[in-house]
């Protein structure tokens, strides 16, 4: 199951958004009826509020992922602010809604047990991320 709940912003039509889920269920071999994810696109205020509470992090972030799932299982929430995306798509040259969708797949990832927290693990992260996505839009420096 996947849910959507955009709360600002202009709207991400949800199609594009389901169509990276898909991928990404591929991309990792997990069946739909083990998964359960909830989307929610927040302002910079909100993000930064969960930042704070759950990483103890009083800062803004561009995305969060909170796994309440187990190993067999991938169930949890993500949150994207909206503000961070527009100012990343600006600086990566790419639609907001495609900087949406690499935020989108890279908290999924997270999601799933990738982290980023050594060049390799970076790397291979980025990867996948690629593999869902497409070349073309995960382009960054």
């Amino acid at each position: 199951m996947f849910s959507i709940n955009q709360l600002v912003g202009r709207k991400i039509p949800e199609k594009n958004l389901r169509e990276v889920f898909k991928k990404f269920l591929k991309t990792v071999g997990q069946k739909p009826s083990g998964v359960d994810i909830s989307l929610a696109i927040v302002d910079d205020k909100s993000i930064k509020q969960f930042n704070r509470i759950y990483r103890k992090k009083n800062e803004v972030t561009d995305v969060l992922s909170f796994n309440y799932g187990d190993k067999d299982n991938i169930n949890g929430e993500i949150l994207i602010s909206y503000p961070q995306a527009q100012k990343q798509a600006i600086k990566y040259k790419h639609l907001i809604k495609e900087e949406i969708q690499v935020l989108f797949a890279h908290g999924l990832l997270h999601l799933a047990g990738f982290k980023h927290n050594t060049i390799k693990s970076k790397a291979e992260m980025r990867r996948k991320e690629e593999e869902i996505l497409g070349r073309g839009v995960c382009s960054r420096n």
